[in-house]
């Protein structure tokens, strides 16, 4: 499986009265998420989101080597089909190993 390093896209910051703030790299002067005046932000939930762009990328690229389906989406299940005489692609299940990743994905990109 090959890395390949990116850039970090986005960065978290400290705004006037100690908010957390998230700040695209290539434009410092402008937050694009900020914790909101009179509501606790988790600290947590701003440094996930300025995680973001890197953890989608690595879930993609895990979804791309899933060890199960080879990322295709779809896994045999136990019976194997040559050996039963189904046809192909009949006893395809969802992957179980990178289902829930996919989800993930297409929740991300709002392709669902």
């Amino acid at each position: 499986m090959s890395r390949k390093k990116t850039a970090t896209k986005w960065t978290v910051g400290i705004m006037r009265g100690g908010k957390l703030a998230i700040y695209d790299r290539s434009d410092l002067s402008k937050p694009l998420l900020q914790g909101v005046e009179g509501q606790k932000t988790d600290q947590s939930v701003i440094r996930l989101a300025a995680a973001a762009p890197e953890l989608l990328e690595a879930l993609k690229d895990a979804v791309k080597n899933c060890g199960c389906c080879d990322g295709k989406g779809n896994a045999y299940t136990m019976a194997d089909e040559t050996e039963f005489g189904m046809s192909p692609g009949s006893s395809r299940v969802d992957c179980p190993i990178c289902s829930n990743w996919r989800n993930a994905i297409q929740k991300a990109t709002g392709e669902k």
